[in-house]
């Protein structure tokens, strides 16, 4: 009997073995285009996002520039009108404190102004309440106001007592005079002093 031997290889053995591997093969490149094909998507949609939100901030850069150009506008006509009322409402100053020096009665000393819109208000010493009615009258006949108040008169004694005699250590006692102090308003009179103005 003859032995049943078969050279030849098997071809059914090496045909699965191939198309297991050709299985793998398909299948991981299967799974790579899902990928591929997945990040596609993701990225055309990002792209999209992408896209609207540029045009809203091209659009909100637009509002912004035009509410910014309006403010501009605001702030340059409101730069003007208030440039146009302070030159409407000022008025020289160096006229009146030059007035308010001269008509000082000797001893008496400006110790504090403020300039109103229509009015100066002073604080001045003096030495005597008899200066302070000389220094009201001097004020009365200037032709840079109109009108003169005396808001107080106050009495300034030393360390907030008032008109005490002294002890000096000998016996001897010795009584200051006090100094006074006054705030006076005074209206001013615009015509006049934008007449001097012009006149300088």
């Amino acid at each position: 009997m003859i032995p049943d031997i078969n050279l030849l290889p098997r071809i059914g053995q090496r045909e699965t073995s191939f198309k297991l591997a050709y299985s793998i093969v398909a299948i991981i490149a299967l799974i790579v285009a899902a990928l591929l094909v997945w990040q596609l998507i993701h990225t055309q949609n990002s792209i999209k996002q992408l896209t609207r939100q540029q045009s809203q901030l091209l659009e909100q850069k637009e509002q912004l520039r035009q509410v910014s150009t309006t403010v501009q506008i605001a702030e340059r006509n409101e730069y003007q009108t208030a440039l146009w009322v302070m030159n409407a409402i000022s008025y020289p100053v160096s006229p009146l404190m030059k007035e308010m020096s001269r008509l000082l009665v000797p001893n008496t000393y400006l110790r504090q102004y403020t300039f109103g819109k229509n009015d100066l208000n002073v604080i001045v010493n003096y030495e005597s309440i008899s200066d302070i009615y000389k220094h009201v009258a001097n004020l009365e006949g200037s032709k840079y106001f109109l009108d003169v108040e005396v808001q107080y008169i106050r009495e300034l004694g030393l360390n907030g007592n008032t008109n005490t005699k002294q002890n000096s250590g000998d016996g001897l006692q010795f009584q200051y005079l006090p100094r006074y102090e006054a705030a006076i308003t005074m209206d001013i009179d615009r015509d006049h002093l934008m007449i001097t103005r012009g006149s300088d």
